[in-house]
């Protein structure tokens, strides 16, 4: 029972450890462009914080919060993926969400924020901007507010709109041809913008997995048989990394008590 216990105390040594040293610079850096297209366009996407353990109705998952950043460019009509997410293991998806002039969506996540500042302009936005400046919710049963952007870092100011669409399952029909993986699909309908700099949209997914490094991939608009990471420091944030193994050493600190005890 000593080398358990030893063992698990070395778990939460390593973690919080690494709670402190695996720092990552969030924010918009030219510098970290992953995909250079048409007209020196760049884009880069990352989490905008270390993922949350959150629960919702009662369901314990994962929330990552991906922010999509550009240096200079942006495409009309253009469609960019986020891959690597399990569909039927997301806790933040609507179902049957009906839009004027738009349609049915089936199943959508609908936790997105735009440079149209709530993506009002294709979908019911979960928050609207205040004469103040700031996020202020709306009525919507997703409505949640954007703790981790204010409504001037999305520059561009209306232009141009983006919007997520319906998720797509893997071996769906997608453009012509079955889905390599499952899909959250961000759509473009707008003008070409040029000049712009910085954060254009983000999106709050919420999984049931945790996932690692690498696992979420995103592809251009231009070059959807090219998968990039999603930057930024995949461990789970600091509090929730060392209450997770402090939990767990109490955990077995409990059994060894009991099993010295005698009691099952």
């Amino acid at each position: 029972m000593k080398t358990r216990q030893s063992s698990m105390s070395m778990v939460v040594v390593l973690l919080m450890g690494c709670s402190l040293a695996c720092a990552y610079d969030y924010g918009f850096d030219p510098a970290k462009v992953q995909y250079h297209g048409y007209q020196d366009e760049g884009y880069y996407m990352e989490l905008a914080q270390d993922p949350v353990a959150v629960v919702i109705d009662g369901t314990a998952g994962w929330e990552y919060v991906i922010d999509m950043y550009d240096n200079h460019y942006i495409v009309s009509g253009s469609t960019y993926e986020i891959r690597g997410f399990e569909n039927d293991n997301l806790l933040n998806v609507e179902t049957d969400v009906t839009v004027p002039d738009q349609g049915t969506f089936d199943r959508i996540i609908m936790q997105f924020w735009g440079e149209d500042k709530s993506s009002d302009y294709f979908l019911p936005p979960s928050v609207e901007t205040n004469s103040d400046g700031i996020w202020e919710l709306t009525a919507y049963d997703w409505a949640i507010d954007n703790p981790w952007h204010v409504p001037n870092e999305y520059p561009l100011g209306g232009l141009p709109c983006f919007h997520t669409d319906s998720l797509v399952d893997a071996g769906d029909l997608y453009y012509g041809s079955a889905a390599p993986t499952d899909l959250i699909p961000i759509r473009n309908f707008s003008i070409i913008a040029k000049g712009y700099l910085g954060l254009v949209y983000t999106v709050r997914i919420v999984s049931t997995d945790l996932h690692e490094f690498d696992d979420i991939t995103w592809t251009p608009w231009n070059d959807m048989n090219h998968e990039y990471p999603v930057m930024g420091n995949w461990i789970p944030e600091p509090t929730t990394s060392t209450l997770l193994a402090v939990g767990a050493l109490a955990l077995l600190r409990r059994r060894s008590t009991r099993d010295r005890s005698g009691k099952k």
